[in-house]
């Protein structure tokens, strides 16, 4: 992942440009504050400059100083919106869990025997239910769609002409991962009547396979939106998406016998 904490790009406003793109007029944004507003307006700008930049020229040759001034911002609102530039080429991370949702998933209490929630099921509700709350926050639709889509159509060219991204797309999934195992690894071992899968695989294994079959469903479905251009972040997307490899993992080992 390319880091520019060291950067510098020098702009007067440390802050959101005077000149922010306006919506159109029929946008169906009037619930929106000013605040919320300018802050949505700031990173779809942001989006648009580096898209267009890195397709202009190359993703490999673009600047952080080059994206602040297309985009009439300081490095430090860069940062508020992005953390690095593959961050802003790609317009996808995995959903930002905090340290409370960490350790409630290790300390989730015993699922009731009339409940048919799976553990997987649980974790996958939490992470759509974050992943919600991650559309809203950066979804550019409601104030200009036709720009929201262009930017979306841009990222699958980028990724397509830089395959290398790929990896730090899902190295950010992999560190997800990883808090993830931790926590349902923890769960397993307090709650040993909550394994399904003793006899052939150890807590820590089972964890992974849990974690893996809510993080597939997540990862498949930017992957896909990628594809079709459509913007990286939608619940009800990675929803269908669930169900549809839910059903598909039901039949993968049919007539599949080891040799």
């Amino acid at each position: 992942m390319q880091d520019f904490s060291n950067d510098s790009c020098e702009h007067p406003d440390p802050g959101v440009a005077e000149n922010p793109v306006s919506p159109p007029n029929d946008a169906p944004c009037a619930h929106m504050g000013l605040r919320e507003r300018k802050r949505r307006l700031t990173r779809l700008r942001i989006e648009d400059a580096a898209t267009r930049l890195f397709l202009e020229h190359s993703y490999g040759s673009v600047t952080l100083e080059e994206i602040c001034s297309v985009a009439e911002i300081s490095r430090r609102t860069f940062f508020n919106y992005f953390d690095s530039k593959d961050h802003v080429a790609l317009g996808v991370a995995p959903p930002p869990l905090t340290e409370d949702d960490i350790n409630v998933l290790a300390n989730l209490p015993p699922k009731p025997a009339q409940d048919d929630g799976t553990l997987e099921s649980r974790l996958f509700q939490l992470l759509l239910a974050r992943r919600g709350d991650q559309f809203e926050d950066c979804d550019g639709s409601a104030l200009d769609p036709e720009l929201a889509d262009e930017i979306a159509r841009r990222r699958a060219l980028i990724l397509e002409h830089n395959p290398e991204l790929a990896l730090s797309k899902l190295t950010r999934f992999q560190d997800l991962r990883q808090k993830l195992n931790d926590s349902i690894a923890m769960l397993l071992k307090k709650h040993p009547d909550q394994r399904r899968f003793t006899e052939d695989f150890t807590v820590a294994e089972e964890a992974f396979l849990i974690v893996s079959s809510a993080i597939s469903a997540l990862w498949t479905s930017s992957a896909l939106s990628m594809q079709s251009k459509h913007p990286a972040i939608d619940p009800s997307r990675a929803l269908t998406i669930a169900r549809a490899l839910g059903a598909l993992h039901r039949n993968i080992a049919d007539g599949v016998t080891p040799e």
